[in-house]
């Protein structure tokens, strides 16, 4: 190792052993050239933005992350009753008929009070205008009954 590497290398040490407790003052840049002591400010940025970071606590449950692939299954089910439906639309109703998220409506997915998930969707029709439909994302039962 050169003399200069070493020089940022004790540098480093005696700054971590201050962060640790070992020491009472923050060792001096000084003894660093231009170079090292801009890289030596740069790497006391990160430790200082990452101190008091819990990498354990910001990861998700399991249940979280259970949860969180339920909710995908419902919103594809959903999205895949709105490509039905429209489908549908084309075939008996209306062949310009369009079925599109209501993402004005608080967003196109929402949670509701109940803990499930509810879903807008604006149908389009020459025939019947524009409606919109709301819907759990658990929706296969509701095929047919809005028409």
């Amino acid at each position: 190792m050169t003399k200069d590497r070493e020089k940022i290398r004790i540098f480093r040490q005696e700054y971590l052993d201050f962060i640790e407790g070992f020491r009472t003052d923050p060792p001096s840049t000084e003894t660093l050239d231009e170079n090292d002591r801009k890289s030596a400010e740069r790497w006391i940025a990160s430790l200082d933005a990452a101190r008091g970071v819990d990498p354990f606590a910001s990861r998700p449950s399991t249940a979280e992350l259970l949860a969180r692939a339920e909710e995908r299954r419902q919103v594809d089910v959903a999205g895949e009753f709105a490509r039905t439906l429209e489908a549908s639309l084309q075939r008996t109703v209306d062949p310009n008929a369009m079925v599109s998220d209501d993402v004005a409506s608080m967003g196109a997915t929402e949670r509701h009070a109940d803990g499930s998930l509810h879903k807008s969707l604006l149908i389009q029709s020459e025939r019947f205008g524009v409606r919109r439909l709301n819907l759990p994302t658990s929706c296969g039962h509701f095929i047919g009954v809005f028409w």
